[in-house]
């Protein structure tokens, strides 16, 4: 009983990264475009790699979810 509310606690904890980690990566993207001025061509990569790395956690999450609940 105890591993399987390590993996949920797990799931969670990474479904919410991805959540935080999607809301920082739209505050850089402002911030990059809009205060700051930044060039196209350094903004789009950055924000870019910021919304990878914030969908890539919510996936992994989910997929950890799924097998939490298939056993």
């Amino acid at each position: 009983m105890m591993f399987m509310k390590q993996t949920r606690s797990r799931s969670k904890t990474l479904i919410s990264l991805g959540l935080f980690a999607l809301i920082v990566a739209n505050v850089v993207r402002y911030i990059l475009e809009q205060k700051l001025a930044v060039a196209e061509s350094i903004a789009d990569p950055v924000s870019g790699f910021c919304y990878g790395v914030a969908i890539a956690t919510l996936l992994i999450g989910i997929r950890a979810q799924v097998r939490e609940r298939r056993g």
